[in-house]
């Protein structure tokens, strides 16, 4: 029985490690971020929007099923009880650590979107000023002072 919670534990930790690797972004400076964020987002999205973590949550549900319908009924209550407490102990702690990890990455991803489209706006207000030939205007007046 040791065998299949170091089994499970092991399962789940890798599970926890593969999805902060999937969600991973760069806490750098803003204004660095904001240049790679379109494929950081991309992979944090498509993790987070798929089947993926849902059926990660669900299995921490079925595995503890299955362990009480098959391996538990041939032990003591008290086994039982005290076996299940320390799965449940180390899957909700880790459940909890990588699901506050995934939604802490999406705020990080969220932050940059806003800051990307800040860039994107002021790069666009310079090409309208280029446009009406603004900049010209604005730096012959800037030098004359």
């Amino acid at each position: 029985m040791k065998l299949v919670m170091l089994i499970l534990f092991a399962i789940h930790l890798l599970t926890c490690v593969l999805m902060n690797v999937l969600c991973s972004v760069d806490i750098g400076p803003v204004s660095s971020q904001a240049y790679f964020v379109g494929a950081e987002k991309f992979k944090c999205e498509v993790f987070l929007n798929s089947s993926t973590f849902k059926k990660y949550l669900v299995s921490f549900q079925t595995s503890t099923h299955l362990l009480t319908n098959t391996g538990f009924t041939d032990f003591k209550a008290w086994s039982a009880i005290t076996m299940l407490g320390t799965i449940l102990s180390i899957f909700a702690g880790f459940t909890i650590f990588s699901i506050c990890s995934a939604i802490i990455a999406a705020m990080i991803v969220e932050n940059s979107r806003v800051t990307l489209k800040f860039r994107q706006e002021a790069e666009n207000l310079m090409k309208f000023f280029e446009r009406k030939n603004v900049k010209k205007v604005l730096e012959d007046g800037h030098s004359n002072t």
